[in-house]
């Protein structure tokens, strides 16, 4: 009998240095026996830009389009607003509803961007009742989309006008 509860004594003493361990363990990891004498430096935040969206006259295109830049004459706009940031982002977006095919657009703006130096970069053409197409020259991007809408059967053209940040700005 005496060995049963030597050995009983032995597990329970076990068990407790166990649990004081795994107290301590956990204690330190959580940060409660650190030093306010720390040298680790607290991590920086880094706060999100704020973006300011001016409305555009219906009748005016906005800032950054080519003076050039075919728009269909008598078209409802939609949308036409121009948008910064305060990190240096810029863009423009005209959007309207079309009386012409999704084809006949994009036939449109494939033949501008071709005929007046820019480069495609993309296009979409695969999509039943859709088309985009998106294009570079210098530090401006111009992406067109042209949907077709099943439901209501508007046709609606959006096209985003876009200024690259200078790479000085992207690495501040």
């Amino acid at each position: 009998m005496n060995n049963s509860v030597f050995s009983n004594r032995k597990v329970i003493w076990a068990l407790l240095i166990v649990l004081v361990l795994a107290v301590a363990a956990v204690l330190f990891y959580s940060g409660v026996f650190k030093s306010n004498n720390s040298t680790e430096t607290p991590l920086t935040t880094k706060t999100e830009p704020t973006v300011e969206t001016k409305e555009v006259e219906k009748s005016q295109l906005p800032d950054k389009f080519p003076a050039d830049f075919p728009i269909e004459a008598g078209a409802t706009v939609t949308t036409n607003n121009v948008k910064t940031s305060s990190d240096g982002r810029f863009q423009s977006t005209h959007s309207f509803e079309s009386a012409k095919t999704v084809d006949q657009n994009f036939a449109i703006y494939s033949d501008y961007f071709k005929t007046h130096g820019w480069i495609i970069n993309s296009t979409v053409t695969t999509i039943k009742n859709y088309r985009s197409i998106y294009a570079g020259k210098g530090d401006i991007t111009i992406q067109v989309s042209i949907n077709d809408n099943q439901a209501t059967h508007v046709k609606t053209v959006d096209i985003y006008v876009v200024q690259m940040m200078k790479q000085a700005s992207i690495n501040q």
